[in-house]
């Protein structure tokens, strides 16, 4: 997966090759009409949605179209589930569609991915 970070970007790696998935930012719903009208295939995209959350309707629009979507939880949201727990955090991300954590605690979100 090539990460990019605006949809000309986006476009250029798609071109370079049409087999690469590509992590696009999408972050609200602005962002995703016009990555949505980008002309990139829906198939090779992977959704970054930021290091905030979004509105779950963000998520569920993204998963109606089958595209993964990626919560950035380095930062903020790490030190927010270290202090009030692990599971209790990553799962609420999680039951709102997050499919992929980026996170600087690996260990204490993959044992949670791992049952969820």
């Amino acid at each position: 997966m090539v990460i990019t970070y605006n949809v000309n970007d986006a476009l250029a790696v798609h071109r370079f090759n049409e087999n690469l998935m590509i992590s696009v930012s999408i972050r609200n719903d602005e962002e995703w009409q016009r990555m949505k009208t980008s002309g990139l295939p829906f198939n090779r995209m992977v959704a970054f949605t930021g290091t905030r959350l979004s509105p779950k309707g963000l998520y569920e629009t993204l998963h109606t179209e089958n595209i993964p979507t990626i919560l950035g939880t380095l930062g903020n949201l790490d030190k927010l589930a270290a202090a009030q727990g692990d599971s209790k955090t990553y799962t609420r991300f999680l039951d709102l569609g997050i499919d992929i954590l980026a996170t600087d605690r690996p260990l204490e979100a993959g044992a949670i991915t791992k049952k969820y």
